[in-house]
């Protein structure tokens, strides 16, 4: 340590007494701590008193001054003014061992448990199990099942994400658990496995094991599980039992299901009905989202209504489900499966001839990585799919298109574009008229 625990430990306390009415940022703060592996509640303990910070292991001290750096900022505090890199990075691997002793591991047996069919079954599960198996690490957040991630950028830590929480829901939530006005209600989890039976069901004595190496995500009922957390951080002994839904479902199945039983807190029209891909030209644009070999896969195409280039979005679903739609208008499988491979391809080579303005400065002013032109580049995807073009002419062409034409940058600067499906098919009609 390059300075006395005494003074890191007074200005920790500072600190947090100056943040202790801060929600947001102590959300934050127990969120990045948990990823640590730090258990929730440890942050708050010492919120409610920060004499605890006396007593408490070094390796914690560092993990959460540094925390706090990301968090609040570098003006506030930095973890290099008190530890060196290797004492840092000692920390964090001595924080796991601390907490060994209450971290569970597959494979995890519920009892009392009731098959509905072959992928779906029902049991009950305490409020402190569930905590614990989150403190775990065992529950993830998948965000291709759920309402999606929000992404935000920053000069520290680069591009951020974090699950899409409705944090007065969650509220809510925990304080009807905690004055026991709370109706229990059922949480899903979903149980998958890439290369061997994710669970073993026992008929005799109604038992369900998640087997090692399976992996566990919420399916429904996050904020009903976040709420649990908060609830259980602030009374440690409450007693709250929440009926458990246990679904063996593959990742599309499992994408389509959440679309299905959402309702409590709404999804935007654009995530619903990307989890549901209804349409074989929404299947495309997943697979354009999933294909470890796409362009376009992860954060550059976005879930919602628009694309943020801070970020890195490109387009979004719905312009891209829509120009496929009108151009290549897949109905069946075979159809889908080729043009997904195709369009992979093309927007590979776009991408590819214009690097710059696509990723490294998205934010250049041009229109040639406008959103909307995505519906002009599946016309002219569908123009070389049809002539069998060489992909290799495809920046003679984009190069010809007049980004200057007043009414293309109408149609581009409109702003009914983003829900006016007549005006996005009036710029599919212009590329076809325009592109040669």
């Amino acid at each position: 340590m390059k300075k006395e625990r005494s003074e890191l430990e007074q200005r920790l306390t500072e600190i947090v007494e100056s943040n202790k009415n801060d929600k947001k940022s102590i959300l934050k703060i127990n969120d990045r701590l948990s990823a640590l592996g730090v258990p929730y509640g440890e942050y708050n303990k010492i919120i409610i008193n920060t004499k605890l910070l006396q007593d408490t292991d070094i390796s914690l001290i560092c993990v959460i001054t540094e925390v706090l750096q990301s968090v609040l900022g570098n003006t506030i505090i930095d973890a290099m003014d008190y530890f060196s890199h290797n004492e840092i990075n000692e920390a964090k691997e001595n924080i796991k061992l601390i907490y060994q002793k209450d971290y569970l591991k597959l494979p995890i047996t519920f009892e009392d448990v009731i098959q509905i069919d072959e992928r779906s079954y029902s049991t009950k599960i305490t409020i402190q199990m569930l905590v614990q198996m989150f403190n775990s690490q065992l529950i993830n957040y998948d965000p291709r099942s759920q309402r999606g991630m929000r992404y935000k950028g920053n000069t520290r830590d680069g591009v951020v994400e974090s699950p899409i929480v409705n944090q007065t829901s969650v509220k809510k939530i925990a304080q009807k658990i905690l004055n026991q006005s709370y109706l229990a209600d059922t949480i899903t989890f979903n149980v998958f496995a890439y290369e061997h039976q994710p669970v073993t069901y026992d008929k005799e004595n109604y038992t369900l094991t998640i087997n090692e190496k399976s992996i566990i995500s919420i399916l429904d009922g996050y904020h009903r599980f976040q709420g649990q957390i908060k609830a259980l951080n602030t009374k440690e002994d409450i007693n709250f039992v929440s009926p458990l839904s246990i679904r063996v479902y593959d990742n599309t199945t499992a994408e389509q299901y959440f679309g299905q039983i959402n309702t409590i807190n709404p999804l935007s029209k654009e995530r619903r009905k990307e989890l549901q891909a209804e349409k074989k030209s929404d299947n495309v644009v997943k697979e354009l989202q999933n294909n470890p070999n796409s362009e376009l896969r992860g954060i550059r195409i976005a879930s919602s209504r628009k694309a943020n280039k801070e970020v890195g979005q490109l387009t979004t679903f719905s312009i891209l489900s829509f120009g496929i739609e009108k151009t290549f208008n897949p109905t069946n499988y075979v159809e889908y499966r080729e043009i997904s491979e195709y369009l992979i391809k093309f927007f590979g080579y776009l991408i590819g001839f214009y690097y710059d303005e696509f990723i490294e400065n998205p934010n250049k002013h041009t229109y040639i990585n406008n959103p909307f032109m995505f519906l002009g580049y599946t016309v002219i995807a569908k123009r070389f799919y049809d002539e069998n073009r060489e992909l290799k002419s495809l920046k003679r062409v984009i190069d010809e298109i007049d980004f200057e034409d007043s009414e293309l940058i109408e149609i581009l600067e409109s702003k009914r574009i983003y829900d006016n499906k007549k005006l996005q098919g009036e710029l599919i009609k212009y590329f076809e008229r325009t592109i040669k």
